[in-house]
């Protein structure tokens, strides 16, 4: 990795920073993994205004971060991009951080009043000596703490943040209250969703799984994902008349909320992964097509999270890419259920 930090007069400068724009406009993982540099750069500059451009289905996630003067949805089409050009157009930034973007950005870079933007992405549109590389595995949040010490400030620690509110824990609640699902009766929250196919275990398993949390301890189950997934969520549901209930619909502050009430969440590489790192609900994580060290969980306490990665004769099916199977079959039910019982049932 390149850490060659900026000359001492730049450096200087940074003292003055009065605005600085973020920007992530990827991910939801991507967005949250930008948390723990935002809130070290507040503690550097405490004065200074800072922005965020996210992708606007995430920017909930981001209500009440104290440490954030603004947050801007960002969409890709160039009319939206417009929009919010005009929206800032009175903003005049000293530095610029793209956390992580897409290609589209390009369309922004002048229409923003910002002199100078760093980033750790290869694009030919940035200065290519405002571009951090690295070699080898890096994690993305890693990545994005890298970035702050090109303009001389500290890291504040690795931990991602969430700042959920009472109101988000009370829709929780009483939605657990309508589902059968007490205040005190504790649950295992499984993600069965993904933004990818190739990226969900089966939905088979989720069945067997749910079944052995259901017989072999006091916990319920809550089976979450997306509003497209609805439908397998619910097949998986209909296996159960009690003590499982299907999150599908809710917003995504109350679904974090669900998340962080939950005893253990069960997931695959998603979006909701991180939620659930955010807000350090104990967890068993499986790993297919994705390498942990790139984006699972970042100096967590082992304690909190168990990594499972599908493996064919010793190597990851990640640096395989097999052809002929799923990433995730090598992950059995058995196995996975080793891990939750370490977590939910009595030693």
């Amino acid at each position: 990795m390149d850490t060659t930090l900026p000359d001492a007069t730049f450096t200087k400068k940074q003292h003055f920073m009065k605005r600085i724009l973020v920007v992530c406009t990827t991910g939801m993982g991507d967005a949250l993994w930008g948390t723990p540099a935002i809130r070290a750069l507040k503690k550097a500059y405490p004065t200074a205004g800072i922005d965020l451009l996210v992708q606007s289905a995430w920017k909930t996630l981001f209500d009440g971060n104290p440490h954030l003067e603004n947050v801007y949805p960002y969409e890709p089409r160039w009319y939206h991009q417009l929009v919010l050009a005009f929206s800032l157009a009175r903003r005049v930034y000293d530095c610029g951080l793209l956390f992580h973007v897409n290609k589209d950005f390009r369309r922004m870079i002048p229409l923003l009043r910002c002199p100078t933007f760093w980033a750790q992405q290869g694009f030919s549109w940035i200065d290519p000596e405002k571009i951090l590389s690295f070699t080898g595995e890096a994690h993305g949040i890693h990545r994005r703490l890298g970035l702050l010490r090109q303009i001389g400030v500290p890291e504040d620690g690795s931990a991602m943040e969430i700042f959920l509110n009472e109101d988000d824990r009370k829709n929780a609640q009483s939605f657990l209250r309508q589902k059968g699902i007490g205040e005190t009766t504790p649950y295992v929250y499984v993600n069965m969703g993904a933004s990818l196919v190739h990226k969900r275990w089966p939905s088979q398993r989720f069945i067997e799984l749910t079944r052995r949390i259901l017989t072999e301890s006091h916990h319920a189950v809550v089976l979450g994902g997306g509003p497209g997934e609805g439908g397998i969520i619910e097949e998986v549901r209909a296996h159960f008349p009690e003590r499982v209930c299907a999150v599908y619909d809710r917003s995504l502050r109350s679904n974090s909320a669900l998340i962080e009430k939950a005893g253990l969440m069960v997931t695959t590489d998603t979006g909701p992964m991180h939620i659930g790192l955010a807000l350090q609900t104990p967890m068993v994580a499986l790993f297919g097509p994705t390498r942990p060290g790139e984006s699972g969980p970042f100096e967590i306490d082992p304690s909190l999270c168990v990594v499972l990665r599908a493996m064919r004769e010793g190597v990851p099916l990640c640096d395989i890419q097999p052809a002929d199977m799923n990433y995730f079959d090598p992950i059995s039910v058995e196995e996975v259920w080793e891990k939750v019982a370490s977590f939910i049932c009595e030693k």
